[in-house]
């Protein structure tokens, strides 16, 4: 979940959503993104993260790349949960841009313990307005 366009200066949300998933065991997300026209300010692990892995999930930021990761290990009676907030961005735009991508990566471990499919997620287009 993310606005369409944002203005030079504006910060806003990025929510990266689990749906109609199975649970996970664990699961690795990379998001990339403009470091020209975004400043990732924080991020932080969503509500399908069980509460007790948050802190361990805390996501790595390269503000120089253009990127943030996630990687989170739970417990088969405590899963990850397939629906919801899986990673949370907040963004501030520094620098106008025609419709810059915000791209996800993403592979996962199933509750049973088998591997995921990796995949790649539709890519989010960004206008930032001066």
């Amino acid at each position: 979940d993310a606005p369409a366009q944002a203005k030079v200066g504006q910060d806003f949300n990025v929510t990266l959503q689990l749906s109609g998933g199975d649970a996970m065991r664990a699961v690795r997300a990379q998001l990339r993104y403009d470091p020209r026209a975004l400043e990732l300010q924080s991020a932080q692990a969503g509500d399908a993260v069980p509460a007790d892995l948050q802190a361990a999930a805390a996501p790595r930021i390269n503000q120089a790349a253009g990127m943030v990761q996630l990687a989170a290990a739970a417990s088969p009676d405590d899963p990850i949960a397939g629906n919801g907030g899986l990673l949370i961005l907040h963004f501030k735009a520094t620098a106008p841009s025609p419709g810059g991508q915000i791209s996800v990566q993403f592979a996962g471990t199933s509750a049973a313990g088998g591997p995921m499919a990796p995949t790649n997620g539709e890519p989010l287009s960004l206008v930032v307005m001066p």
